[in-house]
């Protein structure tokens, strides 16, 4: 063997030593504010960073010729693995080496990452498998079926928003997960999701009280079925027809086999079919497209006789939507003003830019012009083109479809900004208090820096909430810079997650590098032997729809990677958990074949 590569792959890996208890002295002070159960963990992270702070992917090589470990899955015990390659490498060169008992052998790395998952997640319900959590829905506090047959089907963790619903819809989803949990002797842990201060478009003008009802038609544009409305005395939210109210007289007066006849809002003239009459109303048939509003006057007529007239009461006010394509400006604003549309004159010359107010005024304050803003998870992008303390002018660059409606109360992203913003708003510190009475685990949102863990650590503290788990949920670019010094700080807390919110971490950072980052990310958990979780969209299609994508599939073997994969609420749920039990113990049969080339991590705030 060539004695000078084996010289240079022994130095290489003494630097990485040296540095590494260079960064265990460096951080000393903050490895002492770490729980007790962590501070091995939190010297393995810093291990871990010494081993990236390089790319190693030549010593890989070398390594891999040599037929001994590349430190390809070295993540859990890095001193322990680099103190074996070392001793093969003396051994080769006939030289001695004093090996220094690394912290945490091989062994203990992976008992501790065992230990840190069954402290947080629960005892294994089915060994050798993934965690399996799921979103947990408003409807489900009326449905124990549901949620019993969710804890059957494979459901270890019932996942909680706070950003959704109030106290009393929670009590009754828990008390349902902790009922179904005793009757079936199955586990099952409660997280809830702090808010966070997610930044929302604020609300749209009502637009005018009219509904519009058209026949489905196929292809050739045939009428496959007609357009049904029901005429009633009182709209009924809960039934599944569109309404229009009327006197009771004039409706008494309805057979069925009947005509309406009217004038749409467009003065197009309108005949209907009475089909159907029942304690309800009246339910009428179109095969055109209609267009009825408030106060529009209806004839009543029979065997060719006009019997009687009547006005249209009061319908609700429609939800308008702002229609956005490429090259369109929209005006965000600070102050709660509704939004509208853009309005044009009679010639279609635009004479003001749509309008939206965004929820947290204190990004105004950091947006700076030309940098990149997205809504609705990216579905609409633009450039902010004009600042000021008070509004933001954006040019819209990209709209899905080519043109995209912008509703009310959807996500808005600033990738391209550091916004001064912390972690915990007054409402997660009011529903805090009833977190930590309630729930097994509790999510901190939208963390970005090691500041809003310490703020969150100090809420906890207050409220003597010393044994609840705590996760952090990762889902900005700026969170994914701070990690490793997001989970040294959080290590103070026992036991501790991390949650890949892949969805918006995706529309902050690009699609493109996500497939990256969310694998750096569990790395750096396994180094510091912290719990992770894998969300958003994970069999998506068999939760929404019954019928899952091939993509889907794959993207389901790769997240079995994590210590828990969360499922989204859907109708057929039921399904999607069962297969996601099924995949995930398939996997991990599975021998691993691939190779992970290690380069090396570029930390920001080190």
């Amino acid at each position: 063997m060539d004695q000078s590569i084996l010289q240079e792959l022994s130095q290489g890996l003494s630097d990485i030593e040296n540095f590494a208890r260079e960064l265990e002295s460096r951080y000393a002070e903050q490895i002492e504010k770490v729980s007790p159960d962590a501070q091995d963990s939190a010297r393995n992270l810093l291990h871990y960073l010494a081993l990236r702070n390089k790319d190693i992917s030549a010593y890989q090589d070398g390594l891999s010729e040599l037929g001994i470990s590349s430190l390809q899955h070295a993540e859990s015990h890095v001193l322990a693995n680099i103190s074996a390659v070392q001793s093969i490498l003396h051994h080769y060169q006939e030289r001695s080496y004093q090996e220094a008992r690394p912290l945490i052998t091989i062994r203990e790395g992976k008992a501790l990452r065992k230990r840190n998952r069954k402290a947080l997640l629960g005892s294994e319900s089915q060994p050798k498998r993934a965690y399996i959590m799921v979103t947990m829905d408003t409807d489900m506090a009326d449905d124990y079926a549901l949620v019993h047959a969710m804890l059957a089907a494979g459901m270890d963790c019932a996942r909680i928003n706070c950003a959704k619903d109030d106290a009393d819809i929670w009590k009754s989803i828990i008390a349902h997960v902790h009922t179904a949990s005793k009757e079936l002797k199955k586990p099952c842990k409660i997280l809830m999701d702090l808010g966070g201060p997610k930044i929302r478009t604020g609300s749209i003008q009502k637009g005018p009280r009219l509904i519009q009802i058209k026949p489905e038609r196929d292809k050739r544009g045939e009428t496959i079925s007609p357009a049904l409305l029901k005429l009633v005395t009182e709209i009924d939210t809960s039934e599944d027809f569109l309404q229009v109210p009327v006197e009771q007289d004039w409706l008494a007066q309805l057979h069925a086999g009947d005509r309406i006849r009217f004038e749409d809002t467009r003065n197009v003239k309108q005949e209907a079919k009475v089909v159907e009459i029942d304690d309800q109303g009246a339910i009428i048939s179109f095969e055109e497209e209609v267009f009825i509003e408030t106060g529009l006057s209806l004839e009543h007529w029979q065997d060719r006789k006009k019997i009687a007239s009547i006005n249209v009461g009061k319908l609700p006010s429609s939800r308008q939507k702002i229609s956005l394509k490429k090259g369109d400006t929209l005006i965000l604003h600070k102050n709660k003003q509704e939004g509208e549309p853009a309005r044009y004159d009679e010639q279609g010359q635009l004479t003001s830019p749509a309008h939206i107010s965004c929820t947290l005024p204190e990004v105004f304050k950091s947006v700076k012009k030309d940098q990149a803003i997205r809504f609705d998870d990216g579905k609409i992008e633009g450039i902010v083109r004009k600042t000021s303390e008070d509004e933001l002018h954006v040019e819209i660059t990209h709209a899905k479809n080519g043109k995209r409606s912008l509703k009310e109360n959807k996500g808005i992203n600033f990738p391209e900004t550091d916004l001064q913003i912390s972690g915990l708003t007054e409402k997660d510190k009011q529903d805090l208090d009833f977190v930590v009475k309630h729930a097994d685990i509790v999510n901190l949102s939208f963390v970005r820096r090691p500041e809003d863990v310490s703020d969150f650590l100090h809420e906890l503290q207050q409220r003597g909430a010393k044994n609840i788990g705590i996760m952090l949920k990762i889902e900005t670019e700026e969170a994914v810079n701070q990690l490793p010094w997001l989970l040294l700080r959080a290590l103070q807390h026992y036991p501790l997650g991390v949650m890949i919110a892949r969805g918006d971490l995706a529309v902050e950072i690009g699609w493109e590098r996500m497939s990256v980052l969310q694998e750096e990310i569990l790395w750096l958990c396994q180094a510091a032997h912290i719990p992770n979780v894998w969300a958003t969209q994970v069999l998506e299609g068999v939760a929404k729809k019954g019928i899952p994508k091939r993509a889907e599939i794959t993207d389901a073997a790769m997240a079995d990677q994590a210590d828990c994969i969360m499922l989204n609420k859907g109708d057929y749920i039921i399904k999607a958990i069962k297969m996601l039990g099924e995949i995930s113990r398939k996997v991990v049969k599975q021998e691993k074949k691939s190779s992970s080339i290690v380069q090396n991590l570029d930390l920001k705030g080190k």
